[in-house]
Parts: C-alpha cells; sequence; structure tokens
C-alpha cells in the first residue's frame, strides 16, 4: 500500500486481471493452432484423393504390351450419340477416331450379317450392327466399355482379331481388339450379348 491508503499500479489485482488476458490468449492461440493442422492434415488428404484418382485410368486402364493413351484421350471426350442398325441394310457408318454412345437393340431384332461368333447369354441380350471404312492396311483397335462380344466381317466372312485385352479394375473402358484389315473396304463391326443397351465405343485407326 502506499500513503493514504492508494493501491500501488503493481498491486495484485491488476496482476490477475493481465494474467486472465494472458490465458485467454494461449488457449486462442492453440485452438487456432490446432485448427490450422486439422485443415492443413484435411486438405493434403483430399488433395492426394484427387491425384489418386486423376491418376487412375493412367495405371490401371493399361496392359502389358498395349498403349491407351489415344483410346483414353478419346473417352475423355463427349461421345457422339448413334443407333446401332437391325439389318445390313440400316447399319450406321462410324467414322474412325470417334468415340460413340452407341444405341443398341434386343437381339432377337437383329439380322447380322454373320452369325455372331460367340452365343449370348443372359435372358434379354442386346445387340446391333455398324461399318466403317478401311481407308489404309494395318491393326484398327475397337475399345468398348462394356463386357459384349464383338464381330469383325469382310466380304470373306469374319475376321479373327489379331490381339485382345481387357480390364475390370479400369473404370473407362472394358476391353480393346485389334484387326489387322486391308485397304479399301468398308466393314460391318457387329455388337451382340450386350447387357445393357448402351455401349461406348471408338475404332482407332493405324
Amino acid at each position: 500500500m502506499m500513503a493514504g491508503g492508494r493501491r500501488s499500479v503493481c498491486s495484485v489485482p491488476h496482476s490477475n486481471h493481465v494474467s486472465q488476458r494472458v490465458i485467454r490468449y494461449a488457449v486462442l492461440m492453440i485452438a487456432l493452432y490446432r485448427f490450422m493442422q486439422i485443415f492443413g492434415v484435411c486438405s493434403l488428404g483430399l488433395t492426394i484423393m484427387h491425384a489418386a484418382v486423376a491418376a487412375e485410368p493412367a495405371t490401371t486402364c493399361q496392359a502389358s504390351g498395349w498403349d491407351m493413351k489415344r483410346e483414353l484421350k478419346a473417352f475423355a471426350r463427349a461421345p457422339q450419340g448413334e443407333s446401332a442398325g437391325s439389318s445390313a441394310s440400316t447399319m450406321p457408318l462410324l467414322q474412325l477416331d470417334t468415340l460413340y454412345a452407341l444405341r443398341l437393340r434386343a437381339q432377337g431384332e437383329v439380322e447380322f450379317v454373320q452369325p455372331p461368333s460367340r452365343a449370348a447369354s443372359g435372358p434379354t441380350p442386346m445387340a446391333g450392327i455398324t461399318r466403317f471404312k478401311v481407308p489404309t492396311r494395318g491393326v484398327y483397335r475397337v475399345t468398348l466399355d462394356s463386357p459384349l462380344w464383338i464381330d469383325v466381317v469382310t466380304a470373306t466372312g469374319i475376321i479373327a482379331p489379331s490381339a485382345y485385352t481387357g480390364w475390370h479394375e479400369c473404370t473407362v473402358f472394358r476391353k480393346s481388339v485389334d484387326y489387322t484389315l486391308e485397304a479399301g473396304q468398308t466393314v460391318a463391326l457387329q455388337f451382340s450379348g450386350a447387357a445393357t443397351d448402351l455401349v461406348k465405343v471408338t475404332i482407332e485407326a493405324p
């Protein structure tokens, strides 16, 4: 105490007031630090998840001996809608290097150019016929997003594939088939045994 009963500027009540302010400030800073820690971890987790999703097709949609970069680019584009034909006179012409969303129909309604080389399974298989032109000799790759059967038919009959592969983990496409074709012809591309009436397909030229 100072003379006259006045309190010193360093009296206890004033010190308690300052201490409470310091404690509140410290608690606030700790809470902020913890929030930043949590936010930082969440942001890192989201970044990793987004990177994993972006990288998924590049890792799971490849196969040994198969370079699927062109097909990945094709399937990244918006598909062009088209309806498959039910006979040789109604089959549409598909352009090369173009992604299609192809509408199929009940297989019993389709008159194939040649009977499919594999019998359909399932209670209500879907099917259809298309065609494409072969401007140069080489390997033409047909890639689809569904586990259905395809046949390439020329004037001499069904052409055996030169190679094929498939995926179960890939979310972009399901199978890819290579055909070695001679130049100057238009061939039929038959779809059969599909479980759904819509399939995405692209035909990549050599």
